[in-house]
């Protein structure tokens, strides 16, 4: 990463020459974190000991306000994989189909192995808090099992089963991201 930054900073100096000043990078990057701060919270799934001792109808209260505040961080994190995933399967189908004259889209080993990091990904948070999500990474996982880049690109017919599959998958993912729009929408309210 210090490589990058570093490099990121001879592209700078290169591009704007007498320009470039060092400190305005400083101000704005303090300026953007000043403005941007992330504070993770980590809710106490236990209520203090002194508020048992007040009341146990609070002490309970406490106890399922913590346990909303890890529902909705369950959800959100959810919403999160399912809109991911839709825009990786949507980007997958586009290119499983044909340019303009009719010749296959030609597409990156990237691609695909996006969608292969992103099951690895979500098998291992195992929310399972969506069975219909599940089902989708599920459904796509085994449309793509043992199909390599090189399958796809010399096979007009394989490339057609799993595009057809996967457009199926990206219709069902495109009903869910609206569906958990429209909840997040109520919830505000």
């Amino acid at each position: 990463m210090r490589l990058q930054n570093g490099f990121a900073d001879v592209v700078k100096r290169h591009d704007l020459g007498d320009l470039y000043s060092e400190e305005d990078y400083a101000k704005f990057i303090a300026n953007v974190a000043a403005q941007f701060s992330l504070r993770p919270t980590y809710p106490s799934i236990d209520p203090p000991p002194a508020l048992a001792d007040v009341s146990d109808a609070a002490a309970t209260y406490a106890i399922q306000c913590a346990n909303a505040r890890i529902a909705g961080s369950l959800q959100l994190a959810e919403q999160e994989f399912a809109s991911e995933f839709q825009k990786l399967v949507s980007h997958f189908v586009e290119m499983m189909g044909f340019d303009e004259n009719g010749n296959p889209r030609r597409f990156q080993e990237a691609t695909l192995n996006n969608l292969n990091e992103f099951f690895a990904r979500f098998r291992r948070f195992d929310i399972g808090s969506s069975p219909a999500l599940n089902a989708a990474v599920d459904e796509a996982a085994a449309a793509l099992s043992d199909t390599t880049h090189s399958d796809l690109e010399n096979s007009e017919r394989l490339r057609g089963v799993v595009g057809r599959e996967l457009g199926r998958v990206s219709q069902q993912l495109s009903r869910l991201v609206v569906e958990s729009d429209v909840e997040r929408a109520f919830e505000l309210d």
